[in-house]
């Protein structure tokens, strides 16, 4: 009961380009900041997962998150252990649903997604497979191999949940396969092309979750998760890298009417690549009702890690409802940022991989706030300073330019740094029909090379009463960017925002018409947009989609 509490107050829910058969045709990608207001209510034990209980949205197509590389703010969560995936046995009745998607753009876009779900009866499931490319050579046939911007991704993703009498079980399952070029347009004019023409970066992982509830109050359960990582840079001569991590992990949940406690303990291993490391710990977890209004967790444990030996997380985390229209979570303590080389992998395209890799830890003070103004109007903010002692920093001086040996940048971990970041969103809803968006992400302190001082998002999306009929625009800015020189060359982030336009029409209750259009100011700027110069982005490309559901 208090578990899922915890964990729905804490959550600054943001869309997240899901697919559910329970809501509408029409799919909003993760690139528009969706800030839900926040309440405080008593959730009883027997409720189904919390997927299961989101109130169906209309959503609106958008460009993809990725594409306008602005971050959206996020909201910190109690423990993200501290989890319970089978709260209900399945329910009746059956349904199967599936949706396809095609699209074809500019710059030899190819988009293609296909998605099926089945919900009531177990086994329930999802499965969803997607492939994009892009081709940076297009327009420019007479350019060299390897010239152009260019990137492709394959993704297949699956999830399946049962019952074995009173054993919940669940599977999770990813494989993704990333290709990205390494030169842009003009890139060997300037003496800059590396020895590698593209990064491919493949990673799988398989999760086991079980859990079995002894009594209404007691529960308990392990996890087994495995993955791989490989990074691969092609060229005449290719450098190929390797990663493997499994971590099994058993835990016990006492829940009563005003607390709940926990006791977890892990293993995690990292192989191949790298030194070898290994992670003993054990957590121990209680969350304690104050009052109606006011909740109180916290966590404390021990942890072996091989090249850092012994550390002692802890964390105290007080979370509160004063008036109606105000949550606010405060937390703080000593936390581990468990790193690993997946974790570089999927963070940064064009960075060099070190030969060893530590978790970041230290202290830390997190304060979220969240006030709705009137009904239909929130704001949120949040503050986050820390103490880090592996801090990961590609490049800490852009300016030195590309390492000798591998053309990308190197990557280190700073000691001692202090950061202090924050958070600041804002929703409007009009009518119900139109809904206005704003957040800013700023950084201030230290930060990583290439990191903006200040990330703006502006968005709006509409759609008239029934949905038949819909648009959307997103707005990103990003101030602050390093500016230097590389190889006699000088070089400064452009301050012309990214901006993308998206609409829908229903052509039927089935068939979607959708039309996208990304970046399209990039057409002013001089030279393309490079915020890792000499790296590039696409730039202007719109794409057109047909969205069938089944």
């Amino acid at each position: 009961m208090l578990v899922l509490l915890f964990m729905l107050i804490s959550l600054f829910p943001l869309s997240a380009d899901q697919i559910e058969p329970s809501e509408p045709d029409i799919v909003l990608p993760e690139v528009i900041l969706q800030i839900e207001d926040l309440s405080v209510d008593i959730v009883e034990a027997g409720l189904p997962p919390e997927e299961d209980l989101l109130p169906p949205e209309r959503d609106i197509p958008l460009p993809e998150e990725s594409e306008l590389h602005i971050e959206e703010p996020s909201t910190p969560q109690y423990f993200t252990e501290s989890k319970s995936l089978f709260l209900a046995e399945a329910g009746r009745g059956y349904s199967l649903s599936a949706e396809g998607i095609l699209g074809l753009g500019s710059m030899n876009h190819i988009f293609s997604s296909i998605a099926l779900y089945r919900i009531g009866e177990e086994p329930r499931f999802k499965l969803k497979f997607l492939h994009e490319m892009l081709d940076g050579l297009s327009g420019q046939p007479l350019a060299p191999p390897g010239a152009g911007f260019h990137q492709r991704e394959d993704r297949l993703e699956g999830n399946v949940r049962f019952h074995l009498g009173r054993l919940g079980i669940e599977i999770d399952g990813t494989w993704l396969d990333l290709e990205r070029g390494l030169q842009g347009p003009g890139l060997q004019d300037q003496g800059l092309q590396g020895p590698f023409e593209s990064r491919i970066y493949r990673h799988g992982n398989l999760a086991l979750d079980l859990e079995y509830p002894l009594q209404e109050w007691f529960r308990f359960g392990g996890e087994l998760d495995t993955a791989y990582s490989v990074q691969l840079l092609t060229g005449t001569s290719p450098d190929e890298t390797l990663e493997f991590l499994i971590g099994p992990e058993l835990w016990g949940r006492l829940i009563a009417d005003r607390f709940w406690l926990e006791l977890r303990s892990r293993y995690k291993a990292r192989l191949g690549w790298g030194k070898p490391l290994h992670r003993i710990a054990v957590d121990g977890l209680l969350g304690l009702e104050l009052s109606r209004d006011f909740t109180l967790a916290g966590r404390v444990g021990w942890m072996w890690n091989s090249p850092l030996d012994h550390l002692v997380p802890f964390e105290l985390v007080l979370t509160g409802t004063p008036i109606s229209s105000l949550v606010f979570r405060l937390s703080g303590g000593y936390r581990v940022e468990e790193l690993d080389y997946q974790d570089v992998l999927n963070e940064y395209d064009w960075v060099v991989l070190p030969k060893q890799l530590y978790d970041n830890h230290g202290w830390f003070g997190d304060l979220g706030v969240s006030f709705n103004i009137i009904r239909d109007f929130s704001i949120q903010g949040r503050g986050v300073f820390s103490w880090n002692s592996n801090l990961l920093d590609p490049s800490p001086d852009p300016s030195t330019g590309l390492d000798d040996t591998y053309g990308l940048f190197p990557l280190e971990q700073r000691e001692g740094v202090f950061r202090l970041s924050s958070q600041f969103g804002i929703k409007w809803n009009i009518a119900n029909l139109v809904t206005l968006r704003a957040g800013l992400d700023s950084e201030f302190l230290e930060r990583p090379g290439f990191t903006p001082q200040h990330q703006l998002l502006i968005a709006g999306e509409g759609a008239e009463p029934k949905a038949r009929w819909g648009g959307s625009v997103a707005l990103g800015f990003l101030f602050g960017h390093t500016e230097g020189e590389t190889e006699g060359s000088s070089w400064s982030y452009s301050p012309i925002p990214e901006l993308s336009l998206s609409g829908f029409f229903k052509i039927s209750d089935s068939v979607t018409l959708i039309g996208e259009g990304q970046d399209l100011l990039s057409p002013f700027i001089d030279g393309g947009r490079d915020p890792w110069y000499p790296f590039q982005e696409a730039g202007i490309r719109g794409t057109l989609k047909f969205k069938i559901n089944m």
